[in-house]
């Protein structure tokens, strides 16, 4: 039997600390597939949610398999430019690009429950990181230990967590009442 040649295993370089092989989050959401992905393909909002990605430039449309991106970093007063490559990309189920500075993969998986679909953030650095983006998270960034819990706290706090529930629900369904400026409107009128 013939197998393909697989990519070798990257180890962790030496003399830091290994990435954690993956880090995830999942949330249930009651809306539809449909409703999800048009808020996570969206990569041009991707700001609004990710703990570190502030503003991502897609180069090229449509998006799909292949696309490139050039993304703003920030933690703290710190800030890094990264690219990315979609890696997989299937319509209402799943959204995944390689950073190329730190071979990390990010995605975010649909899958339908039975109260809507559950949302997976997750990072996976099952190859270990390059050794620049080890040295910077070990010397520069405070440590993996710090840099990973801060991520996993940004991964729990984006608008597919528990946390951010309403505001999810503002940008899949938003309705005037949702809004804030309504609460004010009603305590005016009862005071007419």
């Amino acid at each position: 039997m013939h197998h393909p040649p697989q990519a070798p295993v990257r180890a962790q370089p030496k003399g830091y600390p290994m990435a954690t092989p993956l880090l995830e989050e999942s949330i249930e959401i009651n809306t539809s597939a449909d409703k999800v992905w048009a808020v996570i393909s969206d990569l041009k909002r991707m700001g609004e949610w990710s703990p570190q990605c502030k503003k991502m430039i897609v180069r090229g449309q449509p998006i799909g398999v292949g696309t490139r991106t050039i993304n703003i970093n920030r933690r703290g007063p710190l800030v890094w430019p990264t690219t990315a490559k979609i890696v997989r990309f299937v319509p209402n189920k799943e959204l995944a690009f390689k950073i190329a500075e730190n071979r990390t993969v990010w995605s975010y998986t649909l899958d339908e429950s039975a109260n809507g679909v559950t949302v997976t953030e997750r990072r996976d650095a099952a190859n270990g990181t390059s050794k620049v983006s080890a040295f910077l998270v070990d010397k520069v960034f405070g440590g993996n230990d710090s840099f990973e819990t801060e991520l996993k706290q940004g991964m729990a706090a984006t608008p597919h967590s528990q946390r951010s529930r309403a505001d999810l629900r503002l940008l899949l369904e938003p309705s005037f009442d949702d809004l804030p400026i309504a609460g004010l409107i009603d305590a005016l009128e009862a005071t007419l």
